[in-house]
C-alpha cells in the first residue's frame, strides 16, 4: 500500500508540475485555448453598455449630434449586434489602439471599447493566474503526500499512511470541483478562485483529519493468541 500511495501521489505531482510549467512556457497556446471562453464573458460584460448606447440613439436629443456622428455610432452598434464575438475578437486583436472620438456623443463608443479591452485583459490574466495557483498547489500538496507516505515506517506507519491518503483525497476532491464546475471554464459573474483554492484544500484536509485521521491507529493491532494451559 505504501508504494502504491507514493507512486499515485508522484504521478499527480509530476502532472501538476508539468501543467504549471506549461502556463509559463506555452502562454500563447494557453491563451488561444482560453480565448473563446474569455470572449464570451467579455460579450456578456459589454452587452448592457451597447444597449445603453442604443437607447441613447433613440433619444430625440441625439438628433442634435451631427448626422455623420450618429451614423458612425449606429454602425458600431450594428457591427456588434451582427456578431458580438467577432466584434470583440477584432477589437482586442488591435490591442490598446482605440480611435478617439471627434464628438462628445461618440465618446460612449470609445468608453465601451476601452471597457471591452480592459475586461478581456483582466479576465484572461486572472484565469491564467488561477490555473497557476491550481497547478502549483497540487504540485506541492501531492509531493508532500508522497513524502509522508514514503516515511511510513515503524510504529506510526498506519497513521502516516492515513494522513497521506486523506491529503490526497482532499486534493482530488478540489481538483474535481475546480475542473468540473467551480472556476476553470465555468466561472460565474467573473468570480475567481484565486488564493482561496490552497486555503480550502488545507481546511478540507484539516477537517478530514479531525474527523477521521486522528482516529487511525499508529500500527495494526496485533492480537495475541491465547494458548491453553497444559492438562495435568
Amino acid at each position: 500500500m505504501r508504494t502504491a500511495l507514493v507512486i499515485l501521489n508522484l504521478v499527480v505531482a509530476v502532472a501538476s508540475a508539468g501543467f504549471f510549467a506549461y502556463t509559463f512556457l506555452a502562454r500563447d497556446h494557453l491563451t488561444g485555448l482560453a480565448e473563446d471562453y474569455v470572449i464570451n464573458k467579455t460579450v456578456q460584460h459589454a452587452t448592457p453598455t451597447v444597449e445603453q448606447v442604443e437607447a441613447t440613439l433613440k433619444n430625440p436629443l441625439a438628433r442634435l449630434a451631427p448626422a455623420q456622428i450618429r451614423e458612425a455610432v449606429q454602425a458600431e452598434v450594428d457591427e456588434f449586434r451582427r456578431d458580438p464575438n467577432a466584434y470583440v475578437r477584432a477589437l482586442v486583436a488591435k490591442g490598446t489602439v482605440i480611435e478617439k472620438p471627434k464628438h462628445a456623443f461618440a465618446e460612449q463608443v470609445t468608453k465601451w471599447k476601452e471597457s471591452i479591452q480592459s475586461y478581456f485583459d483582466r479576465t484572461l490574466a486572472s484565469l491564467i493566474r488561477d490555473l497557476r495557483i491550481f497547478s502549483g498547489t497540487n504540485t506541492v500538496a501531492a509531493f508532500l503526500a508522497a513524502w509522508l507516505a514514503s516515511r511510513a515506517h515503524g510504529r506510526w506507519r498506519w497513521h502516516i499512511l492515513g494522513v497521506s491518503t486523506l491529503r490526497l483525497f482532499a486534493l482530488g476532491l478540489h481538483m474535481y470541483l475546480f475542473i468540473d464546475g467551480l472556476s476553470f471554464f465555468n466561472i460565474v459573474a467573473g468570480s475567481r478562485v484565486g488564493w482561496s483554492y490552497p486555503i480550502v484544500v488545507v481546511l478540507t484536509f484539516a477537517y478530514l483529519y479531525s474527523r477521521i485521521g486522528r482516529h487511525v491507529p499508529p500500527a495494526p493491532v496485533e492480537v495475541k493468541s491465547e494458548t491453553s494451559a497444559p492438562v495435568r
